[in-house]
């Protein structure tokens, strides 16, 4: 089975102390295969970001910039590169 994923959090659990580490994925893939008669799961991200390395004020701020650069101007270039960050 393969499955397209979402932009949103994977969550991964260490088998060995249970430690959880969770990441923001953008996009990617989900498959799941049968070897020698196992069931394997693989997730396969586009861009995965550690959850503790985004910092949510400063991504607002930098929208809030761009959206503005974007509102003020006549040019298709700079509303482009407002809508895609």
């Amino acid at each position: 089975m393969l499955s397209n994923l979402k932009p949103g959090v994977v969550s991964v659990v260490c088998a060995e102390t249970g430690e959880v580490s969770k990441f923001f994925l953008s996009s990617g893939f989900f498959k799941i295969s049968h070897v020698d008669g196992d069931s394997v799961a693989e997730v396969s991200g586009v861009e995965a970001v550690p959850l503790d390395h985004i910092d949510k004020e400063r991504t607002a701020q930098v929208l809030q910039e761009l959206l503005a650069e974007a509102q003020g101007s006549s040019d298709p270039w700079t509303k482009a590169k407002a809508v895609l960050g």
